[in-house]
């Protein structure tokens, strides 16, 4: 039975609202802070998550005080000086307990007052109307409600976090929970599908991406049953800069900002370097190198200010040696290599880890009609199973590059 709390918030009576940088208004208080100074103790009502699902709770104000149950104001409810507390990703504010605000530092006169959301905020559909303003060097640039099981957000909140979310955070350390926000081009069928699979099965939370819509629906529909977080899809060619646009702008509106980024998306055309063409060339790079580029662009920087990530490069076992079946296929993924050796470099400081993986001959459609025993090709599951252990490892832990090949070897001519 949950506990009886205030009805009404009590206010550290210093407390004013004014103009703030970060938006809007902020809190500031008209006389110096102390570290550990209680500015507030909250109270409202009590609600259930289905209550505030469907609009009965003022959203900004619920606070998690145990499973799926929430403190906070009604809609009609007048705001208080709280209640403009702006958002910070370094915040001067953490909570003592479940429902006391305390200062972590000295705060002199004309400092704003801010809390990480992250504290207190235990909603997995809940996104910041805007991105954050924060100006600190670890800003998140998107707050989320599942931000408190980020890695680098319970670091600098330890100790500050509601009771209910240290118990959350404790049980999660404890048994290894570390399930993620993936994204997956090229997800709706052959290895993508395949690693959307074993990533869905393993808790992750999976946006898949593909060109068709009736291929990626029945992708979603496949990968939707008995999924304990339903993937998401996102119709597009990630070769295409309007797409990609496309792209970002879906996962801002969904709230879905990706921790890991599994590019697999890819393309293969046969024929001799000599007898192709240069649309052939290009259109090859643009999709097998260039939009990795660009996607790794788009959401790197906030895996980076978020101190958490992987990036998996799907590319293959042409990119070590020469590949007759598909040459211009072969020199794409040598260079998707060398971009994986040099983003792994410059991302190694920021907790972002990168890897290359490189099947050898795996079943997809690119061997479709062809009469081979059933030994000589390794099925899509084998680099769903391998993507999936990859993420699996301890934070500290990356694979840098990793090949594997059919036992009786790759098909070559």
């Amino acid at each position: 039975m949950t506990k009886a709390y205030r009805t009404e918030s009590w206010l550290h009576p210093d407390l004013y609202v004014g103009p703030s940088v970060i938006d809007g208004n902020g809190v500031y208080s008209r006389s110096p802070l102390s570290r550990g100074d209680v500015i507030a103790i909250w109270g409202g009502k009590v609600f259930t998550r289905e209550d505030v699902d469907a609009g009965r709770a003022k959203d900004h104000t619920m606070v998690a005080v145990d499973d799926g149950v929430f403190l906070g104001s009604e809609p009609q409810d007048d705001y208080t000086s709280d209640d403009f507390m702006n958002h910070s990703c370094s915040p001067n504010i953490g909570m003592k307990d479940e429902v006391t605000l305390v200062t972590r530092s000295e705060i002199p006169i004309g400092v704003e007052l801010t809390a990480d959301y992250s504290l207190w905020l235990d909603n997995p559909s809940y996104v910041m109307k805007k991105r954050c303003n924060c100006r600190t060097s670890g800003c998140r640039t998107m707050v989320t409600g599942r931000d408190w099981r980020l890695a680098i957000v319970q670091s600098r909140n330890r100790g500050y976090f509601s009771p209910f979310l240290r118990r959350r955070i404790a049980r999660m350390n404890l048994s290894g929970d570390s399930t993620m926000n993936v994204l997956v081009t090229g997800g709706s069928r052959g290895i993508g599908n395949a690693i959307a699979a074993d990533l869905v099965a393993a808790g992750h939370k999976v946006l898949i991406v593909g060109r068709n819509k009736e291929t990626l629906d029945h992708a979603v529909s496949g990968l939707a049953r008995g999924a304990l977080e339903v993937p998401l899809a996102c119709e597009g060619d990630v070769s295409s800069e309007a797409d990609r646009t496309r792209l970002t702008r879906y996962c801002t509106e969904t709230g879905f900002m990706p921790e890991v980024l599994v590019l697999n998306a890819g393309t293969f055309i046969e024929g001799t370097l000599m007898e192709s063409n240069p649309e052939s060339y290009f259109g090859t790079m643009t999709v097998n190198l260039d939009a990795c580029y660009h996607l790794v662009q788009a959401f790197g920087p906030a895996m980076s200010a978020r101190g958490r990530g992987r990036v998996i490069l799907i590319g293959s076992t042409a990119a070590y040696e020469p590949y007759p079946l598909g040459p211009l296929y072969g020199v794409s993924k040598w260079a998707l290599r060398g971009f994986a050796v040099n983003l792994r470099r410059e991302l190694m400081h920021k907790g972002v880890g990168v890897t290359f993986v490189a099947p050898g001959g795996t079943f997809t459609d690119l061997w479709a009609g062809e009469k081979l025993s059933d030994d000589r090709l390794m099925l899509p599951s084998d680099v769903g199973r391998l993507v999936r252990t990859i993420l699996e490892l301890s934070p500290q832990a990356v694979v840098e590059e990793v090949i594997f090949r059919p036992m009786l070897g790759d098909i070559h001519e």
